[in-house]
């Protein structure tokens, strides 16, 4: 089985550029996403998790830029964010199609 991190890079190019960890979370959320628009109809999830992690891999190609938005909570505040990110994904799940 291919990783799906690695094949996403071929048409997301910017993936390149999150860190190795990163790569695995935005390829899980981008597919996850992409499931729910096949399954609902609704893209807009979609296109809104690709903005994002597109504009979170450009921070983290910037020089000094990621280490300056990283503080000492990052860890904890990264966890926090992906919990609040699987609940809401859970929620979506159950949507009216087009509901975005």
């Amino acid at each position: 089985m291919s990783d799906p991190a690695a094949t996403l890079t071929v048409d997301l190019p910017w993936m390149v550029d999150l860190p190795g960890t990163e790569q695995a979370v935005c390829a899980a959320e981008i597919l996850a996403a992409l499931r729910d628009a096949a399954a609902t109809g609704a893209i807009r999830p979609l296109l809104l998790a690709l903005a994002a992690w597109e504009s979170t891999s450009a921070a983290w190609a910037t020089p000094g830029l990621a280490a300056s938005l990283l503080g000492p909570d990052h860890d904890l505040w990264v966890d926090r964010a992906r919990t609040d990110a699987a609940g809401a994904h859970e929620e979506s799940l159950g949507a009216e199609p087009n509901a975005w």
